[in-house]
């Protein structure tokens, strides 16, 4: 009969064993630790997602608006400042209709203040007969402003004007027709001002199409703070005998304009990038028309749902 005896191991003999294990197994973890580490030159990336803002209302930070279903008191809210103006305004299905009388009328109604840097809508419901609907940023104590308008005729949309006044003197009358096949009703003209030039646009069903755009840094320059102080955002009719237009409202904003570029971090004081509420924060050019018109924003990014505002 054989017997199976068990090997006899000391204390020490464990001890040796277990810690020769150890030193086995290490080598073998660093390896593999090696083999799934990425080496920077061969990192790959894959775009996740895309978007393009152009004038996207949900992104817009607001400034001053007339909303004709939420004004009380038209004259109070939104005060006439043309004197001896016979346009009559009244509230109709939410919005606001200017009618002329038959000698025709003028009128300019207070929205609000005025920022060089912001966006400008006036969205018209409908026109009939003829005259012109606009925006004018008006100095109120030396006569200076600038108007955008949009003409028609028999209630048509017939083209988008700019004019700029000095001291009350015109300097600057400049015209653009609208593209072909632009609706006649709802369709909003957009004034996006950058302090030394505009770009002017009209939108409908969502699509804004650049019409015209005008420098007058010759003229003036709306950076200057005390100017800026001094002027106002207003609404303006020019109608002609009878002719009415209906306007569902207007209003001025900070806009991320019709495109993006130049995204630049912004880091701590060690150059790592500024992570804030779970938010990657950034600035990025709100782009005109042309170089020498860039606006710098503020956004932020919440890289995980690719959620930009």
């Amino acid at each position: 009969m054989s017997l199976i005896q068990q090997p006899i191991v000391s204390p020490a003999m464990k001890h040796r064993l277990a810690l020769s294990a150890v030193l086995w197994l290490a080598p073998l973890t660093l390896l593999h630790a090696a083999e799934d580490e990425v080496r920077p030159e061969e990192i790959q990336f894959r775009r996740q997602a895309v978007t393009r803002l152009v004038f996207d209302s949900s992104q817009n930070i607001p400034l001053s608006s007339l909303r004709p279903a939420k004004v009380i008191d038209l004259d109070l809210m939104h005060p006439e400042l043309l004197p001896g103006s016979s346009v009559k305004w009244e509230f109709k299905d939410g919005c606001l209709l200017a009618t002329a009388p038959e000698s025709g009328g003028a009128s300019r109604r207070w929205v609000g203040g005025f920022n060089p840097f912001a966006t400008y809508d006036l969205a018209i419901g409908h026109a009939t007969g003829d005259g012109s609907a606009g925006m004018t940023f008006l100095h109120s104590k030396n006569g200076d402003s600038l108007t955008a308008s949009l003409q028609f005729k028999d209630g048509k949309p017939e083209s988008v004007t700019w004019q700029v006044l000095v001291g009350g003197k015109q300097v600057t009358d400049e015209k653009w027709p609208v593209p072909a096949g632009t609706k006649e009703e709802n369709l909003t003209l957009r004034a996006q001002m950058s302090a030394v030039g505009v770009n002017l646009f009209i939108e409908t069903d969502g699509k804004s199409d650049l019409i015209g755009y005008s420098d007058f840094s010759q003229h003036f320059d709306l950076r200057e703070r005390k100017r800026v102080q001094q002027m106002d955002f207003c609404t303006s009719t020019d109608l002609k005998a009878g002719a009415k237009v209906l306007l569902n409202g207007v209003s001025s904003c900070l806009s991320p304009g019709s495109g993006q570029a130049d995204i630049r971090a912004i880091t701590d004081e060690e150059g790592a990038p500024l992570l804030d509420e779970g938010r990657l924060w950034f600035t990025i050019t709100v782009r005109g028309r042309a170089l020498p018109h860039p606006l710098q924003g503020v956004f932020s990014l919440n890289p995980s749902v690719f959620d930009l505002r």
